[in-house]
């Protein structure tokens, strides 16, 4: 391990000593060549300027991000555009025109002589295929002078930008049809084919007779091919459309007579069809280019090439992975694609060990993939050998889903955020028949090599894979008749200019012969010349002061470089208010790269350029990460729907008066029993004093010990924290990757936050307490929105990493060689017996603790193993649990944890109340909503309702109403809220009745809950007269974790619960967890179903406010063995809602806590049976013993995990 460290820490000083010495490169204020991305920010005139940048940051910078393209659109194209964009304004949605069509439509019969005819688009199948089909109706649109609408699912929300000014592309939603899946499907009556079939229309029919609109089903069977022109003629009568399609049918439109004059004109390059319309109409919402522009930032952009590598594996031929893996490297030999391993010159270490000279150059490898066996491979490899040339290679993926979820939006966002990753690539591989390599290389406007499929899953293909002829996307399957050519006839033979594909002998693309290609290279060789030309015409003006407009007047035919020098000033501008958009050549020594094993050292230049104004403009967060209210005074605006407050104050402050609720609660200390600090900013974080003033429960006092560790822990954040020299110094260590056998006064723990909003809430909890307990500075991933949460909890400092941290933690995995289970497996660190007198230290060691973590990673929980990280500097830990009850069985930190938290279930209660504080922006609708339901109630009851039924691959949380019959029956059962009396209101005895008023709040994904708990009391008095009213602030449907309102929204919705008076939860929801918690309210917690019915009971009162740790390990590290940890020691137990989870309940004094259980139940090495997958079925098996599920001494266990948000 330290020799590994060593030879990084050679490479990195070679490549900084290159980089700095003034051979290698060019002079700091020597500009880019202009060759190496795209200035043009409108596209050659493909963009309309109409745009509001900021609504759309990708629309004008993506091409700052690409090579420049090889194609110019035609002016005719664009000329059409601006006429199409003026025709969709006055036609589309919300015009007088588009409310006539309707009303047209809900007639039922076809308008004669409508001045707006629309085409509606509805998706099928995956992303790739939404998007070629959308760009081919679009084409068709624009062909046949209709007004293109886009039928938009939930998970389509959200992923693209309007692409016309003014107007939208969006089917309303009150829209007559709604069932697109039912109503349009190959046996449709509406169906193109099967009217015709009927008889139904003809050419002879009158406009007025026909149907209202016509289908077309363009899905890959071609169920409606109509690509005759007779047929066209049929269809221009219907003033509406729709087209359901999962193919670029646009390569057929260039086979009909009817279009092949104007397509001509459109497309003189017939090449370059898909990549003008696709650089057109797609352009990501900032949410997706966020993902976007923070990858490259963060792992690209330093890159000096980039090669792209997509590999899809499809069901229908399941190619293993030796065959396909071994299919990439003869292609890349084949090709000279990714860096040639080998053996290059060696120089000697001081210490005698042989590193590689390395060369300045940097070549970054994207792979994207449903899994990450082919990164994991190409990394270890680049990362075990040096390569030929001595280049430095870094291997990076985004994502593995490892299953397709086209259902669902955070699965397509990170989908189509691939994809422009991939668009940015210099050269890129893709997969065979895959439409998601299809779109990447069309963005680009770069022919890919494509890896072709082989005859068998078991065979070898030959080749292993061809450059492309075009950059076009391939029509795999074509229609079963083409008019005007003889049955039987090669379609791919008719024109010059459709040809057969590569990847699949049967389909079709556009593009040019060979003859043809090589003229219009010629051709772009001459037009460079004529630019080169023109552009030292306009230098020799300049110089002999020859009128300038003359010159650009002769030049104007070949050149239109004046232009782009107006629009470059533009991208600069919006560079300075956004984004970031250095290129990808910036000089080095500029900005600090991201490499996955360190860096080049810090040159004079960087430091300059990493301090001062300049550097905190460049640290701010980029789009998407950015606070709504950046200004602490400003009302932002309500996250729900929400009636205001009688008094209508719409201002921050907190001027209540004191009757704000029923018990009057006047007095209330703001700062939390000590847990707060006095001396931060009020304005710019309301909640921080406020929240007080909300909660009721203040019966759970914080240790005068803990106030003291927390004082002492804001000091040491402050003195460490990011921007101080302890950091820089930490930083340093950091990329040198050498082994450390001394301690230092700043150690790290930095979290990588993922998950939903209850586990993230957790999990930070976790960390920082095991931060506190081992003396760590705690930072956390500032690319996971957590800045738009929560204010900043450590006065004077922040924790959220700097933007320039060296490693690539995104790319950390369960089997990566940097994490603590790895190093234990391969005796890296040491055996089991000596891992605590183990020497040397690696600079950072990556732990994995998420809940399908495995034996090794567990045994972080053991105290030789505490022993051994203490000394690490760098702790980067992945986590999605609360595993602080693990943390009381480890005995090191049983005393320190008994001082800080004398009632031991009080942990994140004072925890959370110390840690999270909403922004303005959420806390602003947390109080409004507040005041506007809840103050003025007698009694408020929060119910919180979460559905883990599934429904293929979404969650469903629909209606259940055996859920409903468990909410009712725990609520009124448990005396929580008043039974329903079956008399009508009007002969319900008088003498039962009073001004009780209590105000519920539920909050589900779905609606239909709390409509029929409402129902029920409105339709039926209580029998003590009680009013009850039924409040839900908002319900998303289904979970969206990487959605910055969705997350806002779900933190307002936890406060809300939390200023309840009593509250009932969803077993296993975290959600529920970090409620309860912030509230020191005791739950009621309803239990799981089996077999969809009501249990019995259906809630129980929870032994403790602690949230559970769901997937704790059992493993004794004393004993050596496996233990049932839930009766070790008292204050630990097993939890009610999971139970194989543990939790710390309540009632456990000091007095009891301080040493084991003499008796530990334990099982004998014989009497392991499996009851793994039963364990989520039943509540009463405590204590059980399970079986291993590998060789190891001690087993791990394969269960699943648990993430609820």
């Amino acid at each position: 391990m330290l020799s590994r460290f060593l030879v990084h820490n050679s490479v990195q000083l070679h490549r900084a000593a290159a980089a700095a010495s003034p051979s290698h490169g060019a002079p700091e204020d020597t500009p880019e060549t202009s060759t190496r991305h795209d200035d043009d920010r409108l596209l050659g005139g493909l963009l309309s300027p109409a745009f509001d940048e900021h609504s759309c940051r990708s629309r004008y910078t993506s091409s700052l991000y690409r090579r420049r393209s090889p194609f110019r659109p035609s002016t005719y194209l664009v000329e059409r555009l601006r006429r199409y964009e003026a025709r969709h304004k006055r036609c589309g949605p919300g015009s007088a025109l588009f409310q006539e069509a309707v009303e047209h439509l809900r007639s039922g019969r076809n308008a004669a002589r409508s001045e707006c005819q629309y085409v509606v688009w509805t998706p099928f199948n995956g992303l790739g295929n939404r998007m070629l089909a959308l760009a081919s109706t679009f084409l068709y649109a624009l062909l046949t002078d209709r007004v293109l609408l886009v039928h938009a699912p939930p998970e389509f929300d959200g992923l693209f930008c309007e692409p016309f000014p003014g107007s939208s592309w969006t089917l309303p939603a009150d829209f007559l049809i709604t069932d697109f899946d039912g109503v349009f499907t190959m046996w449709s009556p509406t169906s193109y084919k099967n009217m015709r079939q009927a008889g139904t229309i003809s050419n002879a029919t009158a406009e007025q007779s026909l149907p209202a609109y016509v289908f077309l089903d363009l899905i890959q069977s071609f169920t409606d091919a109509a690509f005759c022109d007779d047929d066209q003629q049929v269809l221009a009568k219907f003033n509406w459309m729709v087209i359901k399609s999962d193919v670029y049918f646009a390569a057929m439109l260039f086979l009909m007579p009817a279009y092949e004059r104007e397509l001509t004109q459109l497309f003189p390059e017939k090449e370059a069809v898909f990549h003008h319309l696709a650089r057109y109409l797609f352009h990501p919402s900032n949410d997706v280019w966020g993902i976007v522009h923070r990858f490259y930032e963060a792992y690209l952009a330093r890159a000096d090439e980039l090669v792209g590598l997509q590999v899809r594996v499809f069901p229908e031929m399941p190619i293993p992975f030796d065959n396909m893996y071994e299919q990439i490297i003869r292609c890349s030999e084949q090709e000279g694609l990714l860096p040639k391993l080998g053996q290059t010159v060696v120089v000697t270490a001081a210490n005698g060990s042989s590193v590689v000279a390395p060369s300045t150059k940097l070549t970054s490898i994207l792979v994207t993939s449903l899994f990450p066996d082919y990164y994991d491979r190409i990394r270890g490899v680049y990362h075990a050998r040096p390569t030929e040339t001595g280049e430095y290679v870094a291997v990076h993926q985004p994502s593995h889903e490892r299953e397709q979820r086209t259902e669902a939006r955070g699965h397509n966002q990170r989908a189509l955020a691939e994809i422009y990753l991939l668009s940015f690539c210099d050269r890129v591989v893709t997969s065979a028949v895959s439409t998601f390599g299809y779109i990447a290389h069309g963005l680009a406007g770069v022919r890919p090599w494509v890896l072709l499929r082989p005859p068998s899953p078991v065979a070898r293909a030959e080749p292993a894979c061809v450059r492309s002829e075009t950059v076009e996307p391939c029509l795999q399957a074509l229609p079963r008749r083409m008019c005007g050519a003889a049955e039987g006839s090669d379609i791919g033979a008719l024109v010059p200019h459709i040809r057969h594909c590569e990847d699949v002998q049967k389909g079709v693309k556009l593009g040019w012969p060979p003859a043809g290609r090589a003229a219009e290279n010629e051709a772009r060789r001459w037009g460079r010349l004529r630019r080169a030309s023109a552009r030292a015409a306009l230098v020799l003006c300049s110089l002999t002061m020859i009128p300038v407009v003359v010159v650009l007047h002769r030049c104007a035919v070949s050149s239109s470089w004046p232009d782009r020098v107006f629009e470059a000033k533009h991208i600069a501008g919006a560079g300075e208010q956004g984004y970031n958009l250095e290129g990808r050549n910036q000089k080095k020594g500029k900005k600090i790269n991201h490499h996955p094993h360190g860096d080049n050292a810090i040159t004079q230049a960087q430091e300059k350029a990493n301090t001062g104004p300049a550097a905190a403009k460049r640290d701010r967060p980029p789009l998407g990460q950015q606070r709504d209210t950046d200004e602490a005074g400003s009302s932002p605006e309500w996250l729900f729907e929400i009636e205001p407050p009688a008094d209508g104050d719409r201002d921050m402050q907190d001027d209540l008066p004191d009757d704000l609720t029923a018990s009057q609660y006047i007095g209330y200390d703001k700062f939390l029993g000590g847990l707060l600090q006095e001396g931060f900013d009020e304005v710019s974080c309301r909640s921080r004093y406020q929240f007080a003033r909300y909660h009721k429960n203040f019966t759970r006092i914080p240790s005068s010990y803990l106030l003291e560790r927390l004082r002492r822990q804001e000091a040491l954040q402050k003195k460490c924290g990011p921007g101080t020299k302890s950091y820089k110094q930490a930083v340093k260590l950091l990329r040198s990757s050498q082994g450390v056998n001394m301690t230092t006064d700043c150690n790290y723990l930095f979290l990588t936050v993922h998950a939903g909003l209850g586990n993230r809430m957790l999990e930070i909890a976790s960390a920082f307490l095991y931060a506190l307990l081992t003396n760590r500075i705690l930072l956390l991933d500032r690319y996971q929105e957590i800045g738009d949460l929560f204010c900043e909890p450590f006065p004077g400092t922040s924790w959220l990493m700097p933007s320039d941290f060296p490693l690539n933690y995104g790319e950390f995995t369960q089997s990566s060689p940097e994490s603590y289970g790895n190093m234990l497996q391969n005796k890296v660190v040491g055996d089991n017996t000596d891992r605590s007198l183990a020497g040397s230290r690696p600079p950072y060691v990556f732990l994995y603790l998420d809940g399908n973590y495995e034996f090794h990673d567990k045994l972080f929980f053991c105290e030789d193993d505490q022993q051994f990280l203490q000394d690490v500097p760098w702790l980067i830990m992945r986590t999605d649990m609360y595993f602080i009850p693990s943390l009381f069985l480890i005995p090191s930190y049983q005393d320190e944890l008994s001082r800080l938290f004398p009632e031991k279930d009080a942990v994140f209660h004072h925890l959370a109340r110390y840690l999270f504080h909403p922004t303005n922006s959420i806390w602003y609708s947390v109080k409004g909503y507040y005041r506007s339901y809840l103050a003025k109630a007698n009694k408020t009851v929060g119910i919180q309702i979460r559905i883990f039924e599934k429904e293929g691959i979404l969650q469903k949380n629909g209606r259940f109403p055996y859920v409903l019959e468990q909410i009712l029956s725990c609520a009124q059962n448990e005396k929580l809220l008043p039974e329903i009396s079956m008399k009508d209101e009007a002969e319900a005895p008088t003498a039962t009745k009073n001004n009780q008023t209590i105000a519920v709040l539920t909050t589900s994904l779905s609606s239909w809950y709390s409509d029929q708990i409402q129902k029920k009391y409105s339709e039926h008095p209580t029998v003590d007269g009680t009013r009850v009213e039924v409040y839900q602030p908002s319900h998303e449907e289904y979970q969206r974790s990487k959605n910055k309102k969705h997350n806002m929204k779900a933190l307002a919705e936890i406060y809300l619960l939390s200023m309840t008076d009593v509250l009932i939860t969803s077993g296993f929801s975290t959600f529920g967890y970090a409620a309860q918690g912030l509230s020191g309210l005791t739950p009621w917690i309803m239990f799981r179903s089996e077999n969809h019915a009501m249990p019995d009971p259906p809630c129980r009162r929870a032994m403790s406010i602690e949230p559970c740790f769901h997937q704790a390990p059992f493993y004794d590290c004393k004993a050596k063995r496996n233990a049932d940890l839930g009766k070790m020691v008292p204050f630990v137990r097993h939890c009610e809602d999971v139970s194989w989870g543990l939790k710390v309940p309540a009632g456990t004094s000091d007095t009891n806590t301080s040493a084991f259980v003499s008796s530990l139940s334990t099982c004998d090495d014989g009497d392991w049976r499996s009851t793994v997958t039963d364990r989520r079925a039943s509540h009463r098996h405590y204590g059980q013993c399970y079986s291993a599920s590998d060789t190891h001494s001690a087993p791990h266990y394969t269960v699943r995990s648990a993430k609820a948000i």
